[in-house]
């Protein structure tokens, strides 16, 4: 009987350090940027791994390379905090970046349903962005943006895992006590509103449970994009 194992994401190092509008430039051409799902699951891979006494050959590599923080392909948008988002109006980041450059999540880009619901997250994936101006402007199909109820209101706050996100979620302490640390992340967010692509950190010894969406767009984080490592086939009597 045949049996397949999950498939694993490979990181690989573009080489350079960039801002996120530069990166996402440069990994374009090889496969965009890693995703929150695909960077997750190779965080908890390299976990795994380091638990065992026998590492694969071909991750050495990519551990003796040393990836710090890395920019992603996906971005959140949320509003100030306990507060709900300005109905039919653009998403505007509450700050300036260099030059003037305020990132917004466009209004036909936000399902009609978000406008409602106080103290949300939406998830989306980042494609193109258009300069209008001194705003950075983001644009998606609504209908692939997720919205995130329990989302965290506080800077820095630890939830259970969305499995399909990848973004912490609010529980109460005591369940979040209860959770195995493979389950738990922490959200690092403004109080205030926020349009940020999101970053992970891929240091050894890093924060490897943090998502970030408060980092600053100009900031010059590691390039990489992802491989999906294709599921191994085995075959035999204990497969």
């Amino acid at each position: 009987m045949a049996a397949q194992s999950a498939r694993k994401p490979i990181i690989l190092p573009a080489g350079e350090r960039a801002s996120y509008t530069e990166a996402l430039r440069a990994a374009r051409n090889s496969g965009g940027l890693p995703t929150n799902v695909q960077i997750d699951d190779f965080l908890m891979a390299r976990r795994m791994l380091q638990e065992c006494a026998n590492v694969p050959d071909f991750w050495m590599p990519l551990e003796r390379i040393g990836l710090g923080t890395v920019w992603l392909r996906n971005g959140l948008a949320y509003p100030t905090t306990d507060r709900k988002f300005k109905k039919r109006r653009d998403i505007v980041d509450s700050f300036d970046g260099p030059f003037n450059l305020t990132w917004v999540l466009a209004a036909s880009s936000v399902p009609s349903e978000a406008f409602a619901t106080r103290g949300i997250g939406l998830f989306f994936e980042i494609q193109n962005l258009t300069r209008r101006g001194r705003f950075i402007v983001v644009e998606t199909d609504p209908s692939q943006v997720v919205i995130l109820e329990g989302f965290p209101q506080r800077a820095a706050s630890w939830g259970r895992m969305d499995k399909k996100t990848r973004i912490p979620l609010e529980v109460k302490p005591k369940a979040l006590a209860k959770l195995p640390e493979e389950r738990k992340r922490r959200l690092l967010r403004l109080n205030l509103q926020g349009v940020r692509p999101l970053s992970r950190d891929l240091a050894q010894g890093g924060h490897w449970q943090d998502v970030y969406a408060n980092q600053r767009t100009y900031l010059p984080f590691d390039v990489a994009h992802a491989m999906d490592l294709k599921p191994m086939v085995r075959v035999g009597r204990d497969a």
